[in-house]
């Protein structure tokens, strides 16, 4: 008989579910979507820079467009693309005239019935959607260099200083998601929903788990090579979702090809209740049981929860650290925010007194 997903999360720290998803419906709206945003926000940064596109841009790859407008923002766009972790990034401002990378067709992946289903096999009916989601798009190698040579010529410098660039785009280090919050979701039960939009393959950037990892707890770089060593690449498919534990080492290759660029989207689900790691960004309930009504089921409330809290970073800079913010002070910030914002009514509210 096959494990369950929740068997093989527990013992493995991870779990493919192949075929989970239709590709055409529900993975193709982000996609395209997401295509726009990137279009939209090269049409601001041309017109703010001076930079006028290649005349072949419409029939460039994603990935080759997103290296334009990075380099032509010098990897400003990433912060607006990925605020998640940008928003630690001490220049980090919010644009508010750039279109809202929340985006509606992102709303409802993250609540699609089949993602909820499978997540509740795993922590019960009780689900909230944390505010710790990423597009990782992997351009090939020579999508990359042309992004780092127009940037030089433009600005000096290529963006590589910048703390999203390799992650979003490049090689993924080792690491254990439990790092990226506060201390006080390191022990929160947070699988991480990992979703291919693309072919993801070991020449084009796959992940890398080392099974059983979760085990060994809260671990940040830089990890021993004998438990690196026993990595497993994760192939998958559009249509495959993977799981992995909040504590599940892993990281991704880097891509080697020269016309196949890689794309994921991640994001994370944890118990009503349980800390999520970013109190001063706005998860919300994606199912419950005991309390339906407080359900969040608009994407365009998210969209504007979403505008309204990063609005508001811009005020509390710097953002609480996970590496220097220690336990106490890390549940010092969440009850705040839970006094502060405990509804989607309140982040509406967050910046108008």
């Amino acid at each position: 008989m096959e494990k369950s997903v929740k068997t093989r999360l527990d013992e493995d720290g991870y779990a493919v579910v192949r075929g989970l998803l239709n590709p055409a419906t529900d993975l193709q709206p982000l996609k395209d979507s997401y295509s726009v945003l990137v279009d939209e926000m090269t049409e601001a940064y041309s017109a703010r820079t001076g930079s006028r596109p290649p005349v072949n841009y419409l029939q460039m790859t994603l990935a080759a467009r997103l290296c334009y407008v990075t380099a032509i923002s010098h990897g400003k766009a990433l912060h607006h693309l990925d605020p998640v972790i940008n928003v630690m990034d001490k220049s980090y401002r919010q644009d508010r005239d750039l279109p809202s990378s929340q985006l509606p067709a992102m709303f409802d992946l993250i609540c699609h019935p089949a993602i909820i289903d499978t997540i509740e096999q795993c922590i019960g009916p009780e689900i909230y959607s944390t505010p710790l989601f990423h597009n990782n798009i992997k351009p090939t190698r020579e999508q990359m260099q042309y992004m780092k040579d127009l940037s030089i010529s433009l600005h000096g410098s290529a963006p590589e200083d910048l703390l999203i660039y390799h992650f979003i785009m490049g090689t993924t280090d080792w690491h254990t998601d439990s790092c990226a919050g506060l201390a006080d979701a390191r022990e929160s039960n947070i699988i991480n929903v990992w979703i291919p939009l693309t072919e993801v393959n070991i020449e084009n950037g796959c992940l890398l788990v080392v099974p059983g990892s979760q085990h060994m707890g809260y671990t940040h770089s830089p990890v021993p090579d004998e438990i690196t060593d026993l990595a497993i690449p994760v192939e998958a498919a559009p249509g495959d979702v993977v799981l992995l534990g909040h504590n599940t080492l892993h990281g991704s290759l880097e891509n080697t090809t020269d016309n196949q660029y890689r794309w994921a989207f991640n994001t994370r689900y944890c118990a009503i209740g349980e800390p999520s790691g970013r109190p001063y960004l706005p998860g919300f309930i994606a199912h419950s049981l005991e309390e339906p009504s407080r359900i969040l089921k608009d994407a365009l409330v998210w969209q504007q929860m979403w505008g309204n809290a990063l609005e508001n970073i811009a005020s509390i800079q710097p953002v609480p650290s996970p590496r220097e913010t220690s336990l106490a002070e890390a549940i010092a910030i969440r009850r705040y925010w839970e006094e502060k914002a405990p509804d989607p009514e309140a982040w509406l509210n967050l910046n108008t007194g």
